[in-house]
Formats: C-alpha cells, structure tokens, sequence
C-alpha cells in the first residue's frame, strides 16, 4: 500500500498506541472493515505489514463512514470527553490533547475543527473534512500541484527541486480528469461484466448442447454399427446359405444316385445267386440228353451275367471341397468433418461422384480392383468403371455387381483403355463410360452390356476432347462431361452431337475441372 491511496486515514502512532492495546480483548477493528477494503483484487489476500509515512504516521484503509467518534470519548487519552477533531489525523481530541496537538511538530499545521464545526462541513462539503496529503518530499507541505513528466502529485517547494522545468498543472483539474476517465473505464468494465455474465451463460449452453450432440453421436453410431453389423451377418447368413443349398443339392444328387446303384447292385446279386443256384441243380441232377437240351439257353444266360457291370465306381463320389475365403469390407463405418471444414476455401465447392456407395463384398473379385466411379440402375445393380491408377492394380473395364457386392458380369475390356466416369440413361438403356485416354465416351447396351459406338476424339474442336474425366445426365438426357485438359464442360444431346461448351463464371475460368453432377 501506498502513501498517495485514497480515504488513507493518518494516525498518531505514539497516542494511538494505548488505544490499541485496550481494544486487543474487544472486536478488532479489521473485523469492523469491510472485506472489499482489506482484501487485494489482485492475489485476494488480506492486506498486510501496515506502512509508517516520513511523517512518522501509519495508515490503514477504512471506510469514511466507520470513523465515527468514539462515542464522545478522547481518542488521545481515553478519559476526558471529546471537543475537537483533527481532520488530517481523523482523532477525536480533548481540550489538553487538543492543545498538545497542536504543539507537536508533526502535526501542528494539522487542521482542527470542534465537533460541531466538523459535522456541518461534513454534511455540507464532505471534501472539506477529508485528510489532507503530504508531500513525501516536503513533509510539511500540501500536495497541490501534479508532475505530468514524473506522473506524481508535488508541492510548490518540489517546482524549485526535482521537478524543475517540468509541465506542472493543477492538482484538482487531474484528479477529476482521472476521475472522468476513471468513470469512463468503469462504465466499460460493467459493460465486459455485463459481457462476460453472458459468455458464462452462452458458455454453459454450449456446454450443455454439447453433451446432447456427444450422446446424440454415440447413438448415431452405435446404431449405425449395430445396423452394418447386422446388414454383414445378413450377407453372410445369406451366403451360408447359398452354400448350405449347394451343398443340400450336391449331396442328395450324389446319394441318390448311389441309392440307385445299390439297387442296380442288389438286383444284379439276386439274379446271380438265383442262375448259380439253377445251374448247379442242373448239373447235378440233369441227365446227359437234358443237359444238352438246354445248354443253348444256358450258355447266353451265362455270357449275359458275366457281361455285367459288378465292380463299384468310386469316381467323382465325392462332394466338392470347401475352401474358406476371406472376407473383404470396401468402404467405412463413417467419419467426422466440422462445420470449419465445410467453410473452408477448401470446401467451398464440393466435388463428388455421382453416387457413394458402401459395398461390403463377400465375393471377392478374382482380380484386384481400382473402383474409379459408380452408377446405378433401376434394379439397384451397380455399375463400376475399374482402371489403374499410379501404382494401383486395376482392370481396364466396367463390373457389374448387386447390392451385396457379387459379381454378375464384367464388359468393355476390349475397347476401354482408361475409363473413369460412368453415366447411366434408363429411357434409352444406354451406359455412358469416359475413356480418357482414349479421349472419347464409349456407348454400351445396359441390357447384355454389348458395345454400341464411340462419341468425341482427341482434340479442341467441337465434341474433341482432352483427358475427359466425368460426366453426368440431365433430366433430358443431355451428356455434361468434364473436358479436363481443355479446360472446359462440353454438352451434347444423348445421340452424342454437340450443343456447346462453357469454361466457369464470367470473370474466372476452369483449371482442370473434374467431377460433375446435376440437380
């Protein structure tokens, strides 16, 4: 704390001192201060270690109207009733402590004022009775005068001292300058007050919204996981199944038709033991002339038994071998992008194939794939442009599979040298593919996937192309398609003629488009 701090209150050390000693068994005098004066803004502590002034005075911070008299009692010798009271000390004094007072070199030019004196100035200027303040320098000298280079208040003695040739202005005009500003900054703090208490409350809104968001995305996906999971066991089960059928029918194909020969077996077996049997009573019992009689009938009955098949064939009896597969999952249970992300310059146009479609294949294709763009058809089959790309593996072609990922036909492995984008137009069944190294957009049937021509060649002209990479269909069957080294979309009819091309907005140009797609 300092000497220049306002409401300071300057006591007599020395004559304060057995009044101190007889308050140590009442209230103490901190516990009647208000908690606002005695406690730092800045650590939050009380304040501590009371500073003594060259004047040999200490001080405290009270408030103004906690110094009251004590109850008409001389604050000097705590006998005799009070008369006067010293303005700058803030003490109720006696007559004698008066005159004494006034005779001690450290307070002899304070102000003095009766009791009653001092309560009319209170009431009417409260200025007035306020203590007055020192100069450090000159310690009976009134600070009156402000050094605006040093930034400390002065006497008029310091102007001849230290302060010599600085601007000095007066006192009272700088303190209700600082006043003003002062008050002006306060109206600014309650507005940040005022401010903050609204940060707080949006602070604990968002906190709150937060929370629902958490457990509104731990929902999403726990049952997003939960319907992938049971969408596999669906595959799978599906799948077991199809091999449990296969199986079912192998087994009942094959067994049947060992049935049957077991049949065929127990037949031939009756047969021969019933003609052994036969022939032996023949031989037995038979004479000559009978046996010779019917040796003709014996003898084909004997070359016809001994021409059938008796021997077990246990070829191709056995069912077909099962080889477990692994199983590959395309595509991801989902992932998070924020809303910074999607304004973004980065974001600011959003590029996308056609469709995005999450395949969780239980067949896996025979070769590796390079899934480059999709579309889909009417019956929900997909139809999928596979290329290389870099060092990627691929096949120059276009698969077929449905909604589970099999593989029902591959086609234009012929012609298609690069494809990319992949378009379909169900009212003329044609699929559209971009061959972009070929710089041309080949035509398939979309029922039996034959062949049907090429549109575009390499070039800059009309329906030319350079590296063309995507292309959509409008709702007139109108071809847009990216001509990415030409810079530009080219549009033609569904025949593949030319209506005409644009290169971006009036005042900018593509570089390189790529993907495209319409509403």
């Amino acid at each position: 704390m300092g000497a220049g701090n306002v409401h300071q209150t300057v006591v007599d050390q020395e004559r304060f001192e057995p009044h101190r000693r007889s308050m140590v068994n009442k209230r103490s005098v901190v516990d009647e201060i208000d908690e606002d004066l005695l406690t730092c803004p800045v650590c939050l502590e009380r304040y501590k270690n009371p500073k003594t002034l060259p004047c040999h005075h200490s001080f405290y911070i009270i408030k103004e109207h906690e110094i009251q008299p004590c109850h008409g009692t001389c604050h000097g010798c705590l006998g005799n009733p009070s008369t006067n009271r010293c303005v700058d000390c803030a003490m109720d004094l006696c007559t004698s402590c008066t005159n004494a007072h006034r005779k001690m070199p450290v307070s002899q030019h304070h102000r003095i004022m009766n009791i009653e004196e001092f309560k009319k100035a209170k009431l009417s200027d409260k200025s007035i009775v306020l203590p007055a303040v020192y100069c450090t320098s000159h310690m009976n000298k009134f600070i009156e005068l402000y050094c605006e280079k040093c930034q400390i208040p002065i006497c008029h003695l310091c102007l001849r001292s230290n302060h010599k040739g600085h601007t000095v202005i007066d006192l009272q005009g700088t303190a209700d300058r600082f006043c003003k500003m002062t008050t002006d900054h306060i109206q600014l703090l309650k507005a940040k007050q005022s401010e903050v208490k609204q940060s707080k409350t949006s602070a604990t809104k968002q906190s709150e919204e937060l929370k629902k968001q958490h457990l509104h995305r731990k929902q999403q996906i726990t049952k997003h996981s939960q319907e992938t999971i049971e969408k596999l066991i669906k595959i799978i089960k599906q799948e077991e199944s199809s091999h449990l059928t296969k199986l079912k029918t192998d087994y009942d194909r094959m067994n049947e038709e060992i049935n049957r020969q077991m049949h065929q077996y127990e037949t031939t077996e009756e047969l021969l033991t019933s003609t052994i049997t036969f022939i032996n009573n023949l031989l037995q019992y038979s004479s000559a002339a009978q046996l010779m009689k019917t040796s003709k009938e014996t003898t084909n009955q004997l070359e016809t038994l001994m021409s059938l098949d008796t021997t077990w064939n246990d070829k191709n009896n056995s069912l077909p071998q099962f080889y477990p597969g692994d199983i590959t999952l395309q595509g991801m249970l989902g992932r998070f992008q924020s809303m910074k992300e999607w304004e973004s310059s980065d974001y600011r146009y959003l590029w996308y194939t056609k469709v995005t479609v999450t395949i969780y294949r239980i067949h896996v294709y025979s070769k590796p794939v390079r899934p480059i763009d999709v579309a889909v058809a009417v019956d929900n089959t997909y139809f999928i442009t596979d290329r290389p790309v870099a060092q990627y593996e691929g096949n120059n072609q276009v698969i077929v599979c449905n909604q589970y990922g099999k593989v029902i036909k591959c086609f234009g492995g012929k012609e298609l040298q690069s494809p990319r984008g992949i378009a379909i137009n169900h009212n003329n069944g044609i699929v559209y593919v971009v061959d972009s190294d070929a710089h041309c957009i080949r035509l398939y049937e979309i029922i039996g996937y034959k062949y049907i021509k090429s549109v575009g060649s390499e070039g800059q002209g009309s329906c030319q192309f350079k590296y063309p990479q995507f292309i959509g269909i409008n709702s007139k069957g109108c071809l847009i398609v990216s001509d990415a080294r030409n810079h530009r979309i080219q549009v033609l009819t569904s025949d593949g003629v030319f209506m005409f091309a644009f290169s971006g907005c009036p005042n900018d140009e593509f570089e390189g488009p790529c993907g495209v797609t319409t509403d």
